[in-house]
């Protein structure tokens, strides 16, 4: 799964470590079906499909508000539906959360 060098966010919203980024603006983790859901509210509402990277915990984090230090990462969802043959595989952006932390005082 190759990494991608370009986010999804809005350049105010992030910041970028090194290799990975870094919320700036007020974040939450929900839960969407089976899948988790990064929000950031910055210009706007931003909402971006996740999954921990390994040995990473999000259960512990849902609902609070939270700083997320992440890479994006493309990724072959098999889930996704074909309208009409032939049906490559179809890839999406998501985030591999390293670091997350609740913030305090929001």
């Amino acid at each position: 799964m190759p990494v991608s060098s370009e986010g999804v966010l809005p350049p105010q919203c992030e910041r970028q470590r090194g290799e990975e980024y870094e919320t700036s603006g007020a974040a939450s983790l929900e839960k969407l079906g089976n899948r988790f859901v990064l929000t950031v509210r910055c210009e706007g509402v931003h909402r971006i499909y996740a999954r921990g990277a390994p040995g990473v915990q999000l259960e512990p984090f849902l609902g609070k508000p939270v700083r997320a230090r992440y890479r994006y990462v493309e990724e072959v969802n098999p889930q996704t539906r074909c309208a009409r043959a032939p049906c490559p595989p179809v890839s999406e952006r998501l985030l591999e959360i390293a670091a997350i932390e609740v913030l305090t005082g929001q």
